[in-house]
């Protein structure tokens, strides 16, 4: 009895090769596409967040305040350990007289405690003590950078628990200019328990990081079209995700607005070319019960004082008067 083998032939299975080629081919395609958009995304992050460090601007800047008066009052240097694992450095200015209400400046991005020194002025004069500093990644405070308001809200409130703790019983406001601005509007949010800020001044800020990203973009870069925004933006957030543990772009004040009782002073220059004034008029609009809004005839960013002094000072003097009461 024969016993027959037969061995059936073996085809090469190419459409399973073809199709591993395929998903080889795709994932590659991904990657490289991730790598660039993460290229160009960190670029663009570090054009929004990288800050001067410049320690050197009260020369440049003394002869837009009463440098005299500056000179003669006491005053005292400031540096307080932020939660975040910098140093921030300031100067506490006492006025005239033993006023226990204090005003805190905050200056914009790029700037320094000198370049809000034009505000102390009117809070002097009106018999308020002045803390200025140098806000994160600026001047002689530490880190690089800025968050945008996120962790300097933190650093502002670390501020206002200095002043409360040694003038106890007086009034705190917080003046802030551009990013200053957003940072105070921010730690409204965190003043709404305690409420140890009795009012917020905020000039030319913007209204949350998303709009402030987007306008970088056509400014770093001339992208207007959404379709490439939204990625740069998108890979930007990735970035500062992995450095900074939030997403930068979730940055908003617009919502926590419309929970806050704390009064606030609106003000913008109407031709502003760095932030629109709309920012600004959307901010009013979002906050609800104690509110005021000033838009001036500036066309400049944060250029309101400079370009009408004497209707500035009028103006914050009637808002701080009305709510001193």
């Amino acid at each position: 009895m024969s016993v027959q083998i037969q061995f059936a032939s073996v085809k090469p299975k190419k459409k399973k090769t073809l199709f591993n080629k395929i998903c080889w081919i795709v994932i590659a395609i991904i990657i490289i596409i991730n790598l660039i958009g993460l290229y160009f995304g960190n670029i663009f992050y570090k054009k929004v967040t990288t800050t001067s460090k410049s320690t050197h601007q009260y020369d440049k800047l003394k002869e837009t305040f009463n440098e005299k008066r500056y000179e003669r009052l006491y005053k005292r240097d400031i540096s307080l350990d932020s939660k975040h694992g910098y140093t921030i450095n300031g100067t506490y200015i006492r006025c005239d007289g033993d006023s226990k209400n204090t005003m805190i400046l905050l200056h914009d991005l790029n700037g320094s405690r000198w370049s809000v020194m034009k505000y102390a002025d009117i809070y002097l004069t009106k018999g308020f003590n002045v803390l200025i500093y140098d806000g994160k990644g600026h001047g002689e405070s530490g880190s690089n950078g800025t968050t945008l308001g996120y962790y300097e809200k933190d650093d502002l409130d670390l501020m206002v628990d200095y002043i409360s703790s040694r003038n106890k019983y007086g009034i705190i406001g917080v003046h802030g200019e551009g990013l200053g601005g957003f940072t105070a509007l921010l730690h409204s949010a965190l003043n709404k328990e305690n409420k140890k800020v009795r009012f917020y001044i905020i000039d030319s800020a913007f209204n949350d990081a998303q709009a402030y990203l987007t306008l970088k973009a056509n400014e770093e870069f001339n992208i207007k079209n959404p379709l490439l925004v939204k990625p740069l933006i998108f890979y930007a957030n990735i970035v500062n995700f992995c450095k900074s543990r939030f997403i930068l772009s979730k940055v908003t004040a617009m919502e926590p607005l419309k929970d806050i009782s704390t009064p606030i002073f609106f003000i913008h220059g109407k031709n502003d070319p760095v932030i629109p004034s709309a920012m600004t008029e959307s901010l009013y609009k979002a906050k609800k019960g104690n509110k005021q809004i000033y838009l001036s005839k500036s066309n400049k960013h944060a250029g309101s004082y400079n370009d009408s002094i004497e209707e500035y000072k009028k103006k914050i003097i009637e808002f701080v008067d009305a709510n001193l009461k």
